[in-house]
């Protein structure tokens, strides 16, 4: 099969969630020999250019790209109020891109479009009129949700309101998108099933972010009590999670641990975050090359999420390194988890501040949820396993 992902954003370097899921389903797709072609969005808000790609990896993927400035801005947000689109698509539609897709289809014939994420579907009515390729959306996220959620928690009240409408405008644009594929590869078995009690019969398979577990950092000795973070710093729910755990559960830490130390990681980080640098033992290392090594130099990683949707691929990451994790229910939602076993899953400040402690000062309890972590990415997190299910299916979404 010939396959186009369709992405919001340059899938590279692999340092962040959206990234290292469209590459690995990418890859695997083409190690199980098939054709796959890429085109994104340049964006200006990760500060990566088609440039900047490793020539083995743009040549792998054949990838290309339209550089579309999606930033916000106030003016065209407060102007979206008058319209019935949600601001979060219309950011993504350009004439160019458009233009892009047609010079593409009229030298390359396709079997399948993997839409990757419902921004994407803008562009659904160009692939109609111009192939005959299978139209696939891979949903990383519910986006509704994860606006229904930050919305549920936030405090001004002028902010929600905004917030509110649109959410309900994501809601209403999702629910009427779903029906428009062919099929939909939802990232969750709670995805699979919001999109099914919409009411859409469109065929699906859940295809959960997936990574080898990896021994590379077995060597890597962790350093005595710290703790770690390491995320897209300017994806909304991430700031919301680390603003949560530094002012309400960190304190607790430092009161049970005073040797604690804190590492915050990831591109893009707020100043509001940034300011924290060298207080109460707090290190903000900012954008990081290598995300691994990150994790693997401290003894517990957390993931304070109070919102979202979809898989948190750093959990998955987390664990193929084989790394004791604390998490939020909602950020554990999507991965088939088990608490006190392969992960300890706490809501309340004073308990995510009690299970990180137990982590950095019970030595028995934390290398045994490292081996446990390990073992699950081993048996349900497997891409081999799981690519020859996708193929299968997109070999019966061709041929129907």
């Amino acid at each position: 099969m010939r396959i186009l992902q369709l992405c919001n954003k340059i899938p590279w370097p692999l340092n962040e969630g959206g990234s290292i899921a469209i590459n690995q389903i990418g890859s695997g797709l083409r190690n199980a020999g098939h054709q796959v072609d890429v085109l994104c969005i340049e964006t200006p808000k990760f500060g990566v250019r088609l440039s900047d790609l490793p020539e083995e990896f743009r040549s792998r993927f054949n990838v290309q790209g339209v550089r579309i400035d999606t930033r916000v801005k106030s003016v065209g947000a407060f102007l979206n109020l008058f319209s019935s689109l949600p601001y979060n698509i219309t950011r993504f539609v350009s004439a160019d891109f458009e233009e892009k897709i047609k010079e593409i289809l009229k030298e390359t014939t396709y079997d399948i479009i993997q839409f990757e994420s419902v921004y994407m579907a803008p562009y659904i009515e160009v692939f109609r009129n111009l192939s005959k390729a299978h139209l696939v959306l891979r949903a990383h996220n519910i986006e509704y949700l994860i606006w229904e959620r930050y919305a549920a928690n936030q405090k001004n009240p002028l902010k929600r309101i905004y917030i509110q409408i649109m959410k309900n405008r994501l809601k209403k644009y999702e629910q009427n998108v779903f029906p428009q594929f062919d099929a939909i590869i939802p990232i969750t078995p709670n995805d699979e099933k919001y999109i099914a009690d919409t009411g859409c019969k469109t065929p699906t398979l859940v295809f959960p972010a997936t990574l080898f577990p990896s021994d590379s950092f077995n060597h890597v000795k962790a350093d005595k009590n710290t703790v770690c973070h390491i995320g897209t710093m300017d994806w909304m729910p991430n700031q919301e999670g680390i603003f949560w755990f530094l002012r309400e559960i960190w304190p607790l830490i430092l009161t049970m641990n005073p040797d604690a130390r804190l590492r915050l990681a990831g591109r893009n980080m707020p100043d509001d975050i940034s300011q924290w640098n060298g207080r109460d033992q707090i290190l903000i290392a900012g954008e990081v090359n290598d995300s691994a090594a990150f994790i693997a130099s401290s003894e517990v990683m957390i993931v304070p999420l109070l919102s979202g949707s979809g898989m948190r691929v750093k959990i998955i990451e987390g664990m193929s390194l084989g790394k004791a994790i604390v998490a939020t229910s909602i950020a554990a939602e999507g991965i088939n988890v088990s608490h006190c076993e392969n992960i300890l899953i706490a809501d309340a400040p004073e308990e995510f501040a009690k299970a990180v402690v137990s982590l950095l000062t019970d030595s028995e309890l934390r290398v045994s949820i490292e081996i446990s972590a390990k073992k699950l990415i081993f048996e349900q997190y497997n891409p081999a396993t799981l690519i020859s299910k996708l193929t299968g299916f997109y070999e019966q979404l061709c041929n129907a």
